[in-house]
């Protein structure tokens, strides 16, 4: 419970230190010649969405941190996150190479899976949520994506993902 306590104290210290998220609109460079602008996308879900609880964005250094990605490895990225009281989160990834991006949706899978552990004790109907998170790679681009409204993600996303 200290544990979970000093989680939420994290997310909500970060939620009011977040500033603006670095943003690189250029070249894509992937294997499938994508150029999405993340800030764009992270953006749009965030927006497109309904959510539960209360998002921020957060400091890129912290954000990577808590999805244990090296910075070398994204070029640009976007992780708004919930106060806590809910799984709910978008991150939006550019890498940098598809060697890296790899390594970025192995990170979500084990952000998904570290957070379904953690919610288990605190607040269980939340693991329902994060089962149905969607998690999906192009080129050089992630996205984790914690919704209750898979759907219109996934058409976001899509747009996005060509």
């Amino acid at each position: 419970m200290k544990k979970l306590v000093k989680l939420c104290a994290i997310f909500s210290l970060a939620g009011m230190l977040a500033g603006c998220g670095t943003t690189v609109g250029g070249a894509g460079g992937s294997k499938e010649d994508l150029n999405i602008n993340v800030k764009d996308m992270a953006n749009e879900l965030k927006s497109g969405l309904t959510f539960e609880d209360t998002l921020s964005e957060l400091d890129t250094g912290m954000a990577l941190t808590y999805y244990g990605i090296d910075a070398d490895s994204v070029k640009d990225s976007v992780i708004i996150v919930s106060t806590g009281a809910t799984a709910e989160e978008i991150a939006v990834f550019e890498a940098a190479d598809s060697d890296a991006a790899d390594k970025v949706k192995t990170a979500c899978e084990d952000r998904k899976e570290k957070q379904t552990t953690s919610y288990a004790d605190y607040k269980p109907s939340e693991t329902g949520r994060l089962d149905k998170a969607i998690i999906k790679e192009d080129g050089n681009y992630v996205v984790y994506c914690v919704t209750d409204d898979t759907d219109k993600a996934n058409e976001i996303i899509n747009k996005y993902f060509k």
